[in-house]
């Protein structure tokens, strides 16, 4: 097995390897064991230079993920404001004018909103048969 250098090798041949020193070296010191080192042996490819770009990638994706939790805390956090705040306000029209008055006004602002989705969508519609 490899020492803690980062070379290929096929365990399975039962190659020793031992670890290069440079940067980009092909690592010509494995021989399958039991054979001299002088025998002809694969030639393996060792890179380690990519390893301080990936750590600072890594490094950067990790600022970034921080930065997102981050937002979404926050986002989370005006949620649970906002939600408390209608529903103080809920609680203050139902006390005020009771709940039936506050159901009764309700289904009269869905039907509202649902009014104005359905007109946007005819306008749309409308523009799109008056481009063709």
């Amino acid at each position: 097995m490899c020492g803690p250098a980062l070379v290929l090798a096929d365990p399975k041949a039962g190659f020793k390897c031992t670890p290069v020193a440079s940067t980009f070296a092909v690592a010509e010191s494995c021989a399958p064991q039991g054979q001299d080192e002088d025998s002809e042996c694969p030639k393996v490819l060792r890179s380690t230079s990519a390893v301080p770009e990936l750590l600072e990638e890594m490094n950067q994706s990790a600022e970034h993920t921080n930065k997102l939790e981050l937002h979404a805390s926050q986002a989370e956090v005006r949620y649970r404001q906002r939600l408390a705040h209608w529903s103080r306000l809920h609680r203050n029209l139902i006390e005020e004018h009771g709940a039936q008055s506050v159901d009764r006004a309700r289904r009269y602002f869905e039907a509202e909103e649902a009014l104005k989705a359905a007109a946007e969508r005819i306008q749309n519609i409308s523009h799109q048969i008056s481009a063709a």
